[in-house]
């Protein structure tokens, strides 16, 4: 079952969003009036995902051990206990973000393949159901997975298929409060990863491959937060509220950098740090090759084999993990 609640969170990350106003073909120039004008603040609390002895089994047949294309086992996820997004595993904790705080971090998967990383994955996201045990999302951000570039559309600029990439069906939305909230948001969540702002207004294929991915990462927090974005702002207009408040976006990155150089995760890492760190998000990782992210500033590498948690440290910037998995 996938359960969903919404934590108490402190304010750690404002957005100036304007009230309705013409809109304007200029990116830069609606940004600029936005700013102009009397703004509503939008906080980013953060998000938290549990798993609650979770384990999901398969029946054994003959013909699936003759032809299926995987390894087959009995358990996928076999009884697994453990929650990403904050530094305790106690879901009555109240998630705090600080400025500096490193208890929020990155959670790296590893372990061979059948072992359970991108079933996990699945988990979170709905697409697997489990056969026993609970997934419990806290907040209203929608878990994404990401497992490749995005496609390069040069008909839109940067900004342009940032925006593009937010779920359709915020009309009305769009309707009421302007284009300059979407266009906020978008911007902020590309520069939060370390996207310039003359970048922004360039064509996706004139980005580095680090920077294709950031704009990856960045249309991936769009799909996580957007559709939670017409509740909150219902919620705020209905009480009469100054600020409003959207969870961090939850993003699974499955084997994103698997087949690239080091060197491109590494140019990605300080993004992923700061989005963490400043807008709540949970980051969860599965990889064939943990050593791709030892630029993050810190992370909690967890061992998987046949399904099961072997073992999790936590591991600092520049040193590889110590953990044998088989």
């Amino acid at each position: 079952s996938l359960s969903h609640s919404s934590p108490s969170g402190v304010q750690v990350f404002a957005l100036a969003l304007s009230s309705s106003s013409p809109q304007s073909n200029n990116p830069s120039k609606q940004v600029q009036e936005a700013n102009q004008s009397a703004p509503t603040s939008i906080v980013y609390r953060p998000s938290r995902v549990a798993v609650t002895d979770v384990t999901i089994s398969y029946p054994e047949t003959l013909m699936g051990k003759l032809f299926s294309s995987v390894p087959k086992r009995k358990y996928a996820v076999d009884h697994i206990t453990t929650s990403f997004g904050s530094s305790g595993d106690g879901l009555d904790e109240e998630p705090v973000i600080k400025s500096g705080d490193n208890t929020r971090m990155p959670t790296v998967l590893v372990g061979r393949s059948a072992s359970g990383k991108s079933t996990l994955l699945r988990l979170i996201t709905g697409e697997e159901t489990p056969t026993s045990g609970t997934v419990t999302i806290e907040g209203s951000a929608k878990p994404i997975i990401i497992d490749r570039k995005p496609p390069l559309d040069d008909s839109k600029s940067v900004l342009g298929g940032i925006l593009a990439a937010a779920p359709k069906g915020n009309d009305l939305l769009l309707q009421r409060q302007g284009n300059e909230l979407m266009e906020e948001i978008a911007m902020d969540f590309a520069t939060t990863l370390g996207l310039a702002s003359d970048q922004l207004q360039s064509k996706p294929s004139s980005l580095s491959p680090s920077g294709q991915f950031l704009f990856g990462l960045a249309c991936g927090c769009m799909c996580s937060v957007i559709p939670s974005l017409s509740a909150t702002v219902d919620a705020q207009e209905a009480h009469g509220n100054t600020e409003s408040s959207l969870s961090g976006p939850i993003l699974l990155l499955d084997e994103l950098f698997d087949f690239e150089h080091p060197d491109v995760a590494a140019k990605c890492c300080p993004g992923i740090d700061s989005l963490i760190e400043n807008m709540g998000a949970v980051v969860i990782i599965a990889t064939h090759k943990p050593h791709h992210w030892e630029s993050l500033a810190m992370r909690r590498a967890v061992a998987l084999s046949k399904g099961r948690i072997l073992s999790e440290e936590v591991v600092e910037r520049g040193k590889s993990t110590t953990m044998l998995y088989k």
